[in-house]
């Protein structure tokens, strides 16, 4: 069984399961990696980079030990130099004592003077690479500390970066359905705008016709009065952008013709006047008698008399009747089928019978 193992800080038992890390100085002493005050991200920068770790105890160990050898390598210096110059001395006193003797006893000064001058030579580089060592030790210490700031930043940098990529994937995505879902709403668009009558032409798709808002005269009147129609409908046209025209009429008030820049700019006002209801010329500061103000579109003969045969309907229990692209609806509730009138006659069955037809077909909501 191996031995356990406690943690040099708080003496509790490191398991194998845990985070830790060991000492590489004198103690060799494991603790938890949470005691040593590493985080996660440091241990991997230590495996990775083989950087040796050192606890405070050790590190604190390793300066004393480096200034003992200091000093010691001073005070071996501070001895070898005397050993150096009494041996200088005295070899100095045998050479001249000895100056008459043979050669031997010459070869033997020159060889205790080239011991001598060995020892002067270690001792000085014994001295000038303990410092060193020392300043080596510290730098070291410096460039761990500022390489372990620079991968902590570098490790927020790249979760910053993750982070940011999630929130333009998800942006990208909401805008990738958005799109789809435009595309599904113009198709179905361009599906309604086939079904038309034949008789209506691209230019009349484009008019309306506004009863009770003209004037006795032909005049600039009128153009004024379409202003302050669009703006109470909160419609945004320029005045350049559509004509007015005064129809000629019996009636008090003559029909004025409304040609605008699309089709789509028309169907926006005849949603707008369905959501705002019913709008008379006191709404619009006409002067006079008050009257309703009705907005049409701008139908042929038979189209028209269709349509007016159809409000008639009204009278017999149905609820909504109505125009889309010169086609007339009728529907007697709101849950009712929905019912595309053809023919006079089919009208007269209708008022007839006071039933819906069954082979009817389904059509489109539009405006009453």
């Amino acid at each position: 069984m191996a031995p356990t193992r406690s943690c040099k800080i708080c003496e509790k038992t490191v398991g194998k399961s845990t985070f830790r890390i060991q000492c590489c100085g004198p103690c060799k002493d494991w603790m938890h990696l949470s005691c040593s005050g590493l985080k996660k991200e440091d241990l991997d920068a230590v495996k990775a980079e083989k950087i040796k770790f050192f606890c405070k105890g050790c590190k604190s160990e390793v300066n004393r030990r480096l200034s003992m050898r200091v000093s010691q390598g001073k005070l071996y210096k501070q001895s070898q130099d005397s050993v150096t110059s009494s041996s200088e001395s005295s070899t100095d006193e045998s050479q001249g004592r000895l100056a008459t003797q043979p050669g031997g006893t010459k070869r033997k000064s020159i060889r205790d003077s080239k011991n001598v001058t060995i020892r002067k030579k270690t001792s000085t580089s014994t001295d000038v690479n303990i410092p060193d060592l020392s300043q080596k030790f510290e730098k070291l210490e410096e460039s761990m500390g500022f390489s372990n700031g620079i991968l902590e930043e570098l490790r927020k940098s790249f979760k910053n970066i993750i982070s940011e990529n999630k929130k333009i994937k998800n942006e990208q995505e909401l805008l990738r359905k958005k799109v789809n879902h435009l595309q599904n709403e113009v198709e179905k668009i361009k599906g309604s705008l086939k079904t038309s009558h034949p008789q209506i032409t691209e230019n009349t798709k484009r008019n309306l016709i506004i009863m009770g808002l003209g004037l006795q005269c032909e005049g600039t009147q009128e153009s004024v009065n379409v202003e302050k129609l669009l703006r109470l409908l909160n419609i945004e046209v320029q005045a350049s952008e559509y004509t007015v025209k005064t129809l000629p009429s019996r009636i008090p008030h003559k029909p004025i013709l409304l040609t605008l820049p699309s089709e789509y700019k028309k169907q926006d006002i005849l949603l707008a006047r369905r959501a705002k209801g019913k709008i008379t010329s006191a709404d619009i500061g006409l002067p006079g008698e008050e009257h309703n103000i009705y907005l049409n579109e701008d139908l042929p003969e038979e189209i028209r008399a269709l349509h007016n045969s159809a409000r008639e309907l009204k009278k017999h229990g149905f609820k909504h009747v109505w125009l889309k692209n010169g086609l007339v609806f009728c529907r007697k509730s709101d849950t009712a089928k929905i019912v595309k009138l053809s023919t006079i006659e089919q009208i007269d069955d209708i008022k007839a019978n006071l039933t819906m037809p069954k082979d009817n077909l389904d059509g489109d909501s539009g405006q009453d």
